[in-house]
Parts: structure tokens; sequence; C-alpha cells
């Protein structure tokens, strides 16, 4: 079953699985070690690979105040673990 929060145009989104979360300044360094990974932005039409943490905290900023520029990125998080998985939008 798909649970929403209504605070937002873009909600956080929750499954049996998975919570779809607004990215956040604590997900700075998961943003970095993802970007930075060769092996997956290989797989990524929109994004080059980071070579420095900054390239990170202005990716989160970039999504800060999805509101203003009409576009979001969420952060997967796997319920069970609570792990980040990766990133959709």
């Amino acid at each position: 079953m798909l649970k929403l929060t209504i605070h937002s145009k873009f909600p956080n989104l929750e499954t049996d699985r998975l919570i779809l979360r607004n990215v956040g300044n604590e997900d700075i360094d998961f943003i970095y070690q993802l970007f930075s990974n060769e092996k997956v932005c290989e797989f990524l039409y929109d994004e080059e690979l980071y070579t420095t943490r900054n390239e990170a905290i202005e990716f989160v900023e970039s999504y800060s105040n999805p509101e203003v520029v009409g576009f979001n990125r969420w952060i997967l998080v796997e319920k069970s673990t609570n792990q980040q998985l990766g990133t959709c939008g």
C-alpha cells in the first residue's frame, strides 16, 4: 500500500518496503559516495562523476526547495534497514 506524507507539492512517499523522501543535508555523504562511483555514473545520463564532496553539497542545495524550481529528487530508503539505496526523480 502506498502512503503519502502531505506537506508539499513533492511529498515523501512510503510503500511496504521503501520510503522515498526529499533530499536533505543528511544525504550529502551518501550522494557523494553514489555519484563519485564510476560504475554508477556509467548508467546515469544527468549526472557527471563527482570528484569533490562540495559537488554533493551543491546537489543537495539544488533540490532543497523543489516547489520553487518545479522538480524534485527523492532518496530511496529501505525501511527494514534504514539504508539509503539510491535516488529518483
